[in-house]
């Protein structure tokens, strides 16, 4: 018993190593008390819990540290990339994880290709040696009764210490204030609160789209599209060749409006972007629920833009060239007013460009649909492409090929900008030939463009001292006489109200 003691004692005194790599790093006050113990507690439940399953103490002590790496490295891995740290939700992401592994794994990549291979590796080895050759010894059977109601104690005081903390609200200076550990906790348990979960659904349920607002009687057909990572990458560096986004230009001169727009997110996160604008919610308004809206909301009803419409008597459609039930959409988009979701099973899985269902296949079934839409009956269609979504550093473009998106070379170019331009081209002949089909129908059209949020390019951004994390948009309609062109930064809480009104 003493031996086992004095493990675990050690145990907790390296487990304070890993969080000081931490990115951003607790400070020095992080460790007093409740979060103290929390850390403490937390540990304490993994090392117990592991030596019960397999009586080897020294293999609960390594797992329960490496356990703990795994997340500082994950989150140091988010904040680079995302520049935010691990929250809570995230944690409720890690199945999605590993069914589609192309949108989340690669972005541990800054560490290197052979740690990234050898490491789960190193890990597999360990814990086979482990098990293989530490010799297992006896616990008694008090000493298991103990450790249960132990472990049940300590969740007991881990719930009740979390729900005492006061949280900022903001990732990273949750975890400057209180530690990695105690933060997951404490955005755990009080999202969970009934009082918290009965707040946010005050907020949701007071959505502008839960207001009566008066529509064109006309009734236009409404296009809405979400395009992944766009935003006018010219912004970045005058090197970039200005005709690229040409097709983008033509819209904007004839638009209603457009200009910058303000996201919750950056890098990745497209649903907090996507609900924000599909409800007219700021999302600091959301509080923590704000990291993942989809988890914490889908199985209520949600007044949205869809549901607006639906009203109104518009066939509303979502059209999505991935999985319906990544981000828990199935669900909630029906619980949001959609009459119908277009997911990637209605795609040719051939229709790609890189690794996703390309724009131009996109533009092919948006054509379907406004084709076969019954005439007298108005749509809202709803589109979230895929094609530029990251990580781009796992495609290439030549140098021959990079000669075409610059006018000049005036600075080092990076293949993860190269790869951004070359897929943003293809946005760019979407918008292109979607303007075509409409200015070419006889029923009235308005369209809205715009970007859920910046790519992930996180060295091109500190080359060139690049701070804005605004993307575009524009709303444009097939009808001349509404043609005002006014230009300004609008948040994106407020797009589709603007859309309505324009």
């Amino acid at each position: 018993m003493s031996n086992i003691l004095f493990i675990y004692v050690l145990t907790l005194f390296l487990s304070f190593i890993p969080e000081h790599f931490l990115n951003p790093k607790p400070s020095r006050k992080a460790y007093k008390a409740r979060s103290l113990i929390l850390h403490v507690l937390t540990l304490s439940a993994v090392f117990i819990v592991v030596l019960l399953l397999l009586q080897r103490p020294y293999f609960a002590s390594i797992f329960t540290l490496v356990t703990l790496s795994v997340f500082v490295v994950v989150s140091n891995a988010k904040f680079k990339t995302l520049r935010e740290p691990l929250v809570y939700s995230d944690i409720a992401m890690f199945s999605q994880a590993f069914k589609h592994p192309r949108l989340y794994f690669p972005f541990l990549g800054f560490l290197g290709v052979a740690p990234v291979v050898l490491v789960p590796l190193v890990i597999g080895s360990f814990i086979f040696l482990m098990i293989k050759y530490e010799i297992a010894i006896k616990l008694s059977l008090l000493f298991v009764l103990v450790s249960v109601l132990v472990i049940i104690a300590i969740l007991y005081f881990i719930k009740r210490i979390s729900l005492q903390l006061t949280l900022m609200q903001q990732p990273s200076a949750d975890i400057e204030q209180y530690g990695l550990i105690a933060s997951l906790w404490a955005y755990a348990y009080q999202a969970r609160t009934p009082q918290y979960k009965s707040q946010i659904n005050k907020v949701v349920q007071s959505s502008i789209m839960n207001k009566q607002v008066v529509v064109n009687e006309s009734k236009p057909n409404i296009l809405v599209i979400q395009s992944e990572s766009f935003f006018d990458a010219r912004r970045l560096h005058p090197s970039i060749n200005p005709t690229i986004l040409d097709g983008f230009d033509q819209l904007c001169n004839e638009a209603i409006a457009h200009g910058q727009l303000k996201v919750p997110a950056w890098g990745a996160n497209t649903m907090r972007t996507e609900f924000s604008f599909l409800t007219g919610i700021n999302a600091d308004e959301l509080g923590l629920y704000r990291f993942y809206p989809y988890y914490y909301l889908a199985d209520q009803k949600i007044p949205s833009l869809a549901s607006y419409y639906r009203q109104q008597g518009y066939h509303c459609v979502c059209i999505h060239p991935h999985a319906a039930s990544f981000f828990k959409r199935n669900t909630l988009f029906v619980n949001m007013g959609f009459d119908a979701f277009i997911d990637i099973d209605d795609f040719d899985s051939k229709d790609t460009f890189g690794p996703y269902i390309s724009d131009a296949a996109v533009t092919k079934k948006i054509s379907e649909v406004l084709a076969e839409k019954i005439p007298e009956k108005p749509v809202f269609v709803f589109v979230i492409t895929m094609e530029n979504h990251g990580p781009l550093h796992l495609e290439k473009v030549e140098e021959k090929e990079a000669k075409q998106y610059y006018s000049n070379r005036s600075f080092d170019q990076h293949n993860d900008l190269a790869v951004y331009l070359r897929h943003i081209i293809n946005a760019n002949t979407m918008f292109h030939n979607i303007r075509e089909l409409l200015d070419k129908s006889k029923e009235e059209y308005k369209l809205c463009i715009y970007g859920d949020h910046i790519p992930s390019m996180p060295e091109i951004y500190k080359i060139l001292g690049y701070e804005n994390d605004n993307t575009d948009y524009l709303i444009w309609t097939n009808t001349a006489t509404k043609k005002s062109n006014s230009r300004s930064a609008v948040a994106v809480e407020d797009l589709a109200m603007l859309m309505i009104k324009s």
